[in-house]
C-alpha cells in the first residue's frame, strides 16, 4: 500500500487556479462555489484574477494545503518560522521601510507580518525568493 507522501504531489499557482477554475463550474459558479467553501464570493473572484493567494478555506475544498519553496538552485521546503527568520535577517541588514520599498509593500504590511498579525504577502515572499507551493492531499 503506497504512503499518503507517495501519493501528494506539489502543485504551483498556475496549477491551483486552473483547478478551482474547473471546481467552480463544477459547483454551477463562483457564488455557489463559495457557499460551498464558506467565503465571500469576491475571496474566488480576486483568487481566480490572481489577486490573492487561495485562502485556508479554499483550499480545504480543493483538498489542497499550501507550503513555502525556496526558489534558489535547491528546493528546501520551509515553514512559517524559517520564513520570518529570513525576514527578520533581510530587515537586520536594513530597514523595514527599505525592505518593504524592496517588496513593493507598504510598511504596516511587514510590520503586521514582523508582529503576527498576518501571514507574509505574496509580494514579500517573492523579494525573499520564495514561492507558495500546494501540495495535493
Amino acid at each position: 500500500m503506497k504512503s499518503l507522501r507517495s501519493r501528494a504531489r506539489l502543485l504551483y499557482l498556475e496549477d491551483v487556479i486552473r483547478l478551482l477554475r474547473t471546481e467552480v463550474e463544477r459547483a454551477g459558479g463562483q457564488r455557489a462555489f463559495a457557499r460551498k467553501a464558506g467565503v465571500n464570493v469576491s475571496v474566488v473572484s480576486r483568487t481566480l484574477n490572481r489577486q490573492r493567494l487561495p485562502s485556508e478555506k479554499v483550499l480545504r475544498v480543493l483538498k489542497l494545503r499550501a507550503i513555502l519553496e525556496r526558489v534558489l538552485n535547491v528546493r528546501k521546503i520551509l515553514d512559517l518560522e524559517e520564513v520570518m527568520r529570513l525576514l527578520r535577517s533581510e530587515i537586520e541588514a536594513g530597514s523595514q521601510r527599505a525592505f518593504a520599498r524592496k517588496a513593493g509593500v507598504n510598511h504596516s504590511v511587514v510590520s503586521r507580518t514582523l508582529s503576527g498579525q498576518s501571514l507574509p504577502s505574496e509580494k514579500i515572499l517573492r523579494a525573499l525568493k520564495l514561492r507558495v507551493v500546494y501540495l495535493s492531499k
